[in-house]
């Protein structure tokens, strides 16, 4: 079992000669994994995050996921997601929008650094009746890290 803390700042500056229209990002919490058998790992992460754009205020946010990992044979995963989010934006100050994912993926992890994944993911936007909206997307991907 694994116990930790991750945290991730970033800083944007749109304007090249000003500090208008810059911003910081960033999102904090713990996380957890844990493998209650051979080839099956559990991850589950939570987060604040938070936006803050120059001479605006700060708005605050929440992100959390769950994850099995399932290793089918040496090499093959099979990875089942589930993910809710609250943005932290600032169009959004009485924090009506909610998100969530559901995640399926498979990745085949062919050699080291080489490693071949397919996500497909449904998402809803909890939001008021008039801008809700549902969709999917799937996806593959080749990573090939040096």
């Amino acid at each position: 079992m694994q116990l930790g803390f991750s945290s991730m700042v970033t800083y944007s500056k749109l304007d090249p000669i000003a500090l208008k229209n810059s911003a910081f990002n960033g999102a904090h919490g713990p996380m957890f994994r844990w493998s209650p058998i051979d080839h099956v790992a559990i991850l589950s992460e939570l987060d604040l995050t938070h936006f803050s754009a120059t001479q605006t205020l700060t708005q605050y946010g929440a992100v959390g996921i769950a994850q099995v990992d399932w290793e089918i044979v040496r090499g093959l995963h099979s990875m089942v997601t589930g993910e809710i989010y609250h943005p932290a934006q600032l169009d959004d100050p009485q924090g009506k929008h909610f998100n969530n994912r559901d995640w399926f993926t498979l990745a085949w992890f062919l050699y080291p650094h080489i490693d071949l994944r397919s996500d497909t993911y449904w998402a809803t936007e909890w939001a008021p009746p008039a801008t809700r909206t549902n969709s999917w997307a799937s996806l593959w991907i080749l990573h090939v890290s040096l």
